[in-house]
């Protein structure tokens, strides 16, 4: 009997994965899993690869939803085939509450827990009704989170974020920028998704190089996956150093400024007081879904605030990304002692 079955549907659950299999894997324990690259290096055995379920945008769902359905009953008779003591499913909600309500009706009595909380304190609260119904245990990664459930059965717990871990583990390599120019550092993360890259890299290249001639900086992009690359190089015209994700907290160890896209890649950068601009380029029709339909409107979008629950970086999200703003955003940045506004933040997460 399988002990445990795992399910990361993007690659941020395929890196939360990771951390709960260097925790589980063990001699006597039999683990399987839809992985990643991440999650592979375990040995576990992986039906179906992460890979596969990568979605970005509430418009490119709608052609990816055969593909999706078809993977969805792969994952569901995976499961059933093995019929683990445990199933976590990491993240990626919709999906998860999807695959737990089917598993329960197909007769499924092992445990199932949700790993990271989905928002439910943003929008769709109905969700911690259904949530309670198909699952034993909510692990939640923000520490307001548990309190949205004080009212049901479901055991909410919270465990802390795993990038703050990630954090305390960090070593820095002062050997890492050898190659590079001694000026101030700007850095560039566009994301981990290559339509992000697409949608967010143009403008943010457009505002470092200004910045860079205007305040002597050292432009350098972070690369998140060798895949990437060639997005990135399609849009680095002017050449600037792009770094691998070995050197990703190097990078912001060092960095004096950065542009982000939006992600768990902001609180990276806020756990090392790196002072920072969040970008978020969406589609019209994505934003007026969203906006409109969906009725997600929240004072903060990027980590860092939702948890402080105050501006630490200034958000530049759909219409509102122009780049006279986002510009203006990061010479203010510059010009102020951004640091120690991180205080809250830390003694909130740590």
């Amino acid at each position: 009997m399988i002990d445990y079955f795992l399910f990361a549907g993007e690659k941020s659950g395929d890196l939360h994965g990771a951390r709960l299999l260097k925790k589980l894997a063990k001699p006597n324990i039999k683990i399987a899993a839809v992985a990643g690259p991440q999650m592979r290096k375990y040995p576990i055995d992986c039906p179906v690869k992460t890979e596969l379920f990568e979605v970005m945008g509430f418009l490119d769902i709608i052609p990816a939803l055969p593909r999706l359905f078809f993977l969805f009953h792969k994952v569901k008779r995976a499961i059933l085939k093995r019929n683990p003591k445990t199933v976590i499913l990491i993240d990626y909600a919709e999906f998860n509450m999807l695959i737990a309500k089917a598993l329960r009706k197909n007769g499924f009595q092992g445990k199932i827990i949700q790993y990271i909380c989905p928002t439910v304190w943003a929008w769709r609260k109905n969700r911690i009704h259904t949530m309670a119904k198909y699952f034993d245990e909510v692990q939640c990664i923000l520490p307001f989170e548990p309190a949205c459930f004080k009212n049901t059965p479901l055991k909410a717990t919270y465990i802390g974020h795993p990038m703050v871990e990630e954090f305390k583990e960090f070593k820095y390599d002062p050997t890492w920028s050898k190659k590079f120019s001694k000026k101030p550092i700007l850095a560039i993360f566009p994301g981990s998704r290559t339509k992000e890259i697409k949608r967010n890299l143009p403008i943010q290249l457009r505002v470092a190089k200004k910045l860079s001639q205007k305040h002597n900086l050292q432009p350098v992009i972070s690369c998140a996956h060798a895949k990437h690359i060639r997005a990135i190089l399609k849009h680095n015209k002017d050449d600037f150093p792009i770094v691998d994700e070995r050197h990703t907290h190097n990078l912001m160890h060092d960095a004096k400024l950065a542009i982000a896209t939006s992600g768990t890649v902001n609180l990276q950068l806020a756990l090392h007081g790196t002072p920072t601009a969040v970008t978020y380029s969406i589609r019209r029709l994505d934003q007026f879904i969203a906006q409109k339909l969906l009725r997600i409107n929240l004072p903060y979008y990027s980590l860092p605030n939702i948890i402080a629950q105050k501006e630490l970086f200034p958000e530049f999200y759909g219409s509102n990304l122009k780049e006279p703003k986002l510009t203006h955003a990061l010479e203010q940045l510059l010009l102020s002692s951004a640091q120690s506004k991180f205080a809250s933040l830390v003694s909130i997460l740590f």
